[in-house]
């Protein structure tokens, strides 16, 4: 589910892709997607968006930081999210579906909320977009 507050950066975001404009991506999460299993750096998932997008707008300067960190719950990123997220990122995307989803404890569903909106906010009052709102 989207929100409207969160679908007017990620066009901001599309209109300085498609005008040459530079984009930092940024995604936060456990082994998927820090690229456990495959040449990270390369064919984990989030590379290969990045390079996607480099194709597709060769005219914009797309970069992005893989802040992931295997074997670790949202509550880890939850305490540190400063040092693995760039404060000027204009994408972010998150992904706990291993390390959180297996435990439907509610503790365990409030923290990656606490970590969703922290991110959220970020897209409110810094205009970025998160691919997770």
């Amino acid at each position: 589910q989207c929100s409207w507050t969160c679908l007017v950066p990620c066009r901001r975001v599309l209109r300085d892709l498609q005008a040459g404009k530079p984009v930092k991506l940024g995604v936060l999460g456990g082994s998927i997607s820090w690229g456990s299993a495959v040449q990270r750096g390369q064919d984990d998932w989030f590379s290969l968006v990045l390079a996607h997008l480099t194709a597709a707008f060769p005219a914009a300067n797309v970069t992005g930081r893989n802040g992931c960190v295997p074997a670790t719950p949202s509550s880890f990123m939850n305490m540190c999210l400063e040092q693995y997220l760039d404060e000027d990122a204009d994408l972010v995307f998150l992904e706990y579906a291993v390390n959180d989803g297996w435990d439907s404890h509610v503790m365990k569903r409030k923290i990656y909320e606490r970590l969703l909106r922290k991110v959220s906010y970020r897209c409110v009052s810094e205009g970025f977009c998160c691919g997770c709102c």
